[in-house]
């Protein structure tokens, strides 16, 4: 039995190279090893047959079926997902953001030579602020001697208030002592003068007091006189045939003589008393003409002085526009004057600013072989070149217009210019809004549709077959 096992194995073996062989003879030692040590595979009747019959005999493994199938099924699932999933068409374009709208252009209203020059292109400025200083020593000068004037006439002020009320003149602190001792002089005279002609008035007037009371008094004596002689007249008219009519003659006389020396006195004081009421008069009158005189000069001096007041303010609003100041918030776009010590002009251009509350759009370049897919109504996504969109995230902007005709770029060829509007003039990172400038360069990704995924597959080989067709 065993010659008859092992001529069968001789013949079936010939004919095989003796490499496949020695391979099989060695992969059955192994498979019999681990069988040997595994009860459950010494139960497959395939075991102990000969090797190329054990090959050809044994079943197909069904993991091989398994992974067959699995293939055949994403194959076939990709296909569909390829036939159903979209993706959008974008057109991309490079450009720059722009101002669009109010754009101030600052000037010179003034002559002048340019001192220094404060900001450049691209600085944040704030409204009032000063860009360029001029030369405003000229301005400087006028200003400060018109201070001065009217400090003088703040002098002359303080001088005739204290003539009027009558007050003691002092200015301590004024910063010019000989004009100060110059007005202290006229205020010394014009009082001096004043209480000089005062003095001589009150000493008329006490002098007609003095007479008054003297004539009060001898009125007074004349008066006890009279009413003396007029109880002794009415004695005696009593005794008139008893006395002698001499003695009331006497007394007669006397009494008219009295009455009339009262009257004349009445007449004297009436003069005096007149007399004393013209002096008063010309006493307040004195003061009064004085007091005008004073307030006279006061209303002048107050009207010269507001006047130089608002000379000086004009001044210094023109040494205020002297220098160039900004008339918004907003970003220095353009400088036009880069030169110190340069001379400046009445309405001479001196830069650009873009105020803060100017929007911004994008203006940039469509390339030739896409401008067939822009339409209406067209979204964007711009990603600012200075920010990274991974980090800070793009804009959204809608297209506004796009030329008529495409214009020439260096190093690009014939482009059309696309406007967008921007819906927004700031990124926002952690809270924090980063603004966008004029300048700053931009890219954008223009949606113009949606297009299968299984078409990037199917397109370029319909392409070349009929690039094929057409070369048959």
């Amino acid at each position: 039995m065993k010659k008859i096992l092992l001529k069968t194995k001789e013949t079936l073996i010939t004919g095989i190279p003796n490499k496949i062989v020695k391979t099989a003879l060695k992969t059955k030692q192994y498979m019999g090893s681990k069988m040997s040590s595994n009860k459950y595979l010494l139960q497959d009747k395939h075991t102990f047959k000969p090797l190329l019959i054990e090959i050809e005999d044994r079943p197909a493994s069904p993991v091989g079926h398994f992974i067959l199938w699995a293939v055949i099924g994403v194959f076939f699932i990709a296909i569909i997902w390829l036939s159903i999933s979209e993706i959008d068409v974008v057109v991309t374009a490079r450009g720059k953001l722009v101002p669009s709208g109010d754009i101030k252009t600052v000037q010179s209203t003034y002559n002048g030579n340019i001192i220094k020059i404060l900001v450049k292109e691209g600085d944040s400025v704030k409204k009032g602020q000063v860009l360029i200083k001029t030369d405003t020593n000229i301005l400087d000068t006028q200003m400060n001697a018109k201070a001065e004037v009217i400090k003088e006439f703040d002098l002359k002020m303080l001088r005739l208030s204290a003539l009027i009320d009558n007050n003691i003149f002092e200015y301590k602190n004024y910063m010019n002592p000989q004009y100060y001792q110059h007005e202290k002089d006229i205020y010394n005279n014009e009082k001096n003068s004043y209480f000089q002609q005062l003095s001589m008035l009150e000493e008329k007037i006490n002098d007609v007091s003095q007479k008054m009371n003297i004539a009060r008094l001898e009125k007074q004596n004349k008066q006890t006189n009279l009413d003396e002689q007029k109880i002794k007249q009415a004695q005696y008219k009593k005794v008139i045939d008893i006395i002698p009519r001499i003695q009331y003659t006497e007394v007669q006389y006397k009494v008219v003589f009295l009455k009339n020396e009262i009257k004349t006195y009445d007449n004297k004081l009436l003069g005096l008393n007149n007399n004393l009421q013209e002096l008063s008069k010309q006493k307040e009158l004195l003061r009064f003409t004085n007091n005008s005189k004073y307030y006279k000069e006061l209303r002048e001096i107050d009207q010269a002085k507001n006047k130089l007041i608002a000379e000086v303010e004009t001044l210094n609003l023109q040494k205020y526009k002297y220098n160039i100041i900004s008339p918004v918030d907003g970003y220095i776009l353009k400088l036009d004057m880069t030169t110190h010590d340069g001379v400046v002009t009445p309405a001479q251009k001196l830069m650009t600013i873009v105020p803060n509350t100017v929007k911004l759009r994008a203006m940039v370049d469509v390339e030739n072989k896409d401008i067939g897919y822009i339409g209406d109504k067209i979204e964007a996504l711009l990603k600012i070149d200075t920010f990274d969109f991974q980090k800070y995230g793009f804009i959204h902007a809608k297209l506004k217009k796009i030329s008529n005709s495409s214009v020439e770029r260096e190093k690009v060829g014939l482009v059309y210019e696309a406007e967008l509007v921007l819906e927004s003039n700031h990124l926002l990172y952690n809270g924090q809004k980063k603004l966008l400038k004029p300048g700053m360069t931009v890219t954008a990704e223009m949606k113009v549709g949606k297009r299968k995924l299984i078409e990037f597959f199917i397109y370029p080989a319909i392409k070349y077959f009929n690039e094929g067709m057409s070369i048959i």
